[in-house]
């Protein structure tokens, strides 16, 4: 068993103490009860916070009061032990209805009176807001919340057991539902290398902690909001009316297959992981894969008459009735609008519709031999809808297929580069280049995978993104190119610094 000290739960203590506006606790409360960016109404009654707040704010004091470690003021530095009522409630109650003259987080949050109690979610544009100025929690407008991650996650596992300090920031991470977003607004990497003890420190030592002398350590973090709102696009996909806009689109394949859905366009710009979700959602030995390449017709794809050695002809069958046949259960087929595709699947068009499969829907071919669609096949096609050199889709396509628009998303960047060695800075200086870059033509995440196989920033966008960038602008030095390419070299020189 292993245990903070004592001194390294002071030393957490003193890192933290004016790092953010003290009213930061009740985001750090609401996490705690299970607040999430898109997720259920957290209720808020005059009670039903004290838990959270033990498990946050407690400190060993006789009458139940609790410490507040990142306060600016003394003044601020502890609540009474009612403050699930006095503190929590009564907040809801001023932001709801617009009387609290200081941190008004609703610009963020989204709170409704219901009854005796007080509903909060995230809105729409949640991040954005959280961290910066006196609205985000911050001491001042125009500075940002800087909470010593490694102080904090001390102090919230200040009595109880942990192998390391890392097991530690884990822990407060998880159980706080705190997103790569939220992280990067609010903590900053901070030396601090607490020590561990075999013994939990008693709630006399923990009590002790409030005689400690008041000394806020550490200068305000100034960020103005235009670079703050920058970063938090570079952190988050901006999409443009409700939240359900914003959806992650592997959960929403994964769902229509397990609601047993049978045919499934996936559409949207090239490397936006199309295939690649396909691939971790279905088991390979049950799935051929088959990539429409252009001006495929029908005997391509599905029965042509083709010559023999001997002078004679014969029908040959295509990938897709060859898959048919050996009785795959997935069949992808890739790209499909390199070609007419309505007249390259011909007849077996209709058998999409799950309402047509099944024996007695079966067909007669060229060849005079008979194909159906078994019930349990699934179709998934994909479609890059940017390309200017594809084909239209028909319509009568959209009707017989369920649709997931796959398309450029920061979050699906974040995971690949998190895959990584590369720095904080580094990973930071290409999100907000891909946010940069969606402004001008929507590229995809996937195009940046690789990218710390470069020397650095420039080599990766000169050799990878920016032939990209030249073909669809038009020109070597458009203004829109241009703009990118000062942009990359700010990135550059930020990063190097």
């Amino acid at each position: 068993m292993a245990f903070f000290t004592l001194e390294s739960i002071k030393s957490s203590l003193q890192l933290l103490r004016g790092s953010a506006d003290h009213m930061i606790k009740m985001w750090f409360t609401l996490k705690h009860m299970g607040l999430r960016e898109g997720g259920d109404q957290i209720e808020i009654t005059t009670s039903n916070s004290t838990e959270s707040l033990k498990e946050l704010f407690s400190c060993g004091h006789p009458d139940g009061k609790y410490l507040v470690p990142f306060a600016t003021t003394a003044r601020f530095s502890t609540m009474q032990s009612d403050a699930s009522r006095s503190i929590i409630q009564t907040n809801m109650k001023k932001w709801d209805d617009g009387t609290n003259t200081g941190a008004d987080p609703t610009d963020f949050l989204l709170i409704e009176k219901a009854g005796g109690s007080y509903n909060v979610t995230t809105n729409r544009g949640y991040p954005m807001g959280l961290g910066h100025g006196i609205n985000g929690f911050a001491k001042d407008n125009n500075t940002k919340v800087n909470i010593p991650l490694k102080a904090m996650a001390v102090w919230y596992c200040r009595i109880r057991d942990v192998d390391s300090t890392d097991a530690a920031v884990e822990a407060m991470l998880s159980e706080l539902n705190i997103s790569d977003s939220e992280k990067e607004l609010l903590f900053e990497d901070h030396h601090f290398e607490p020590t561990l003890q075999r013994n939990v420190i008693s709630d006399t030592e923990l009590a002790s902690l409030y005689d400690e002398p008041f000394s806020p350590l550490g200068t305000p973090v100034v960020m103005a909001r235009d670079a703050y709102e920058a970063e938090v696009k570079s952190m988050k996909t901006n999409v443009l009316g409700p939240r359900w806009l914003n959806y992650r689109p592997e959960e929403s394949l994964n769902n229509l297959l397990n609601n047993g859905r049978k045919a499934v366009l996936l559409y949207g710009p090239p490397r936006t992981s199309k295939t690649h979700t396909i691939r971790s959602l279905v088991p390979s030995n049950e799935t051929t894969y088959i990539q429409i390449h252009d001006g495929w017709t029908y005997g391509d794809l599905v029965l042509g008459l083709k010559p023999k050695q001997t002078g004679k002809w014969e029908y040959v069958p295509g990938p897709l009735l060859s898959a048919l046949r050996e009785g795959k259960k997935y069949i992808v087929l890739e790209e499909i609008n390199r070609t007419e595709f309505s007249s390259a699947i011909g007849e077996l068009f209709s058998l999409l519709e799950e309402s047509y499969r099944g024996e007695e829907n079966q067909i007669t071919l060229a060849d005079e031999s008979k194909i159906f669609v078994p019930k349990e096949t699934v179709f998934l096609l994909t479609m890059n809808n940017i390309d200017i050199s594809t084909e239209p889709i028909d319509d009568a396509i959209f009707g017989r297929v369920d649709g997931i628009g796959f398309f450029p998303r920061v979050e699906s960047l974040t995971s690949i580069l998190n895959s990584t060695e590369l720095s904080k800075e580094e990973k930071k200086s290409l999100r907000m280049l891909f946010s940069k870059i969606q402004q001008i033509h929507p590229i995809g995440h996937g195009f940046f995978a690789g990218a710390d196989e470069f020397n650095g920033i420039i080599d990766f966008y000169l050799h990878k993104i920016r032939p990209l960038l030249e073909k669809h602008t038009g020109g070597s030095r458009t203004g829109e190119l241009s703009e990118i390419d000062e942009f990359v070299d700010h990135l550059h020189k930020r990063t190097s610094a």
